[in-house]
């Protein structure tokens, strides 16, 4: 099995939604996790830049300046905290993180949903 092979099938079996870009910030693939959470349409996002995915609700300044980080040559960034509004899915608290992959020249962004547990704990 290639690293390139091996890498999808660990994004595809990870229950946390993924994004897989390039170092464009290009959408490679996105898991289906990903595409539950944000009732995205797989085909329609492959090779859009992130920031156009979802009618620009992932255009978020801080996040731009991390990705941007990222595609430098930095190697992560840890817990990044956003509130937004997303198409068909309404506002969401998401906290993310992202690393780059440098052998395969790629991007991983990983996406936390706390929105429901950031809910529980303001009911109580």
């Amino acid at each position: 099995m290639q690293a390139r092979d091996f890498a999808i099938s660990i994004v595809e079996t990870v229950r946390q939604p993924l994004l897989v870009l390039d170092t464009d910030l290009r959408i490679k693939m996105a898991n289906r996790a990903f595409y539950r959470t944000f009732s995205s349409v797989a085909a329609g996002n492959r090779g859009q830049l992130i920031y156009a995915l979802s009618r620009g609700s992932w255009d978020v300044p801080g996040l731009r300046d991390l990705l941007d980080g990222l595609v430098r040559g930095g190697s992560r960034f840890p817990d990044f905290g956003v509130e937004q509004e997303f198409p068909n899915v309404g506002r969401r608290n998401l906290v993310l993180g992202g690393c780059r992959i440098n052998p395969l020249k790629m991007i991983l962004l990983a996406v936390d949903d706390i929105t429901e547990h950031k809910l529980a704990r303001s009911v109580t």
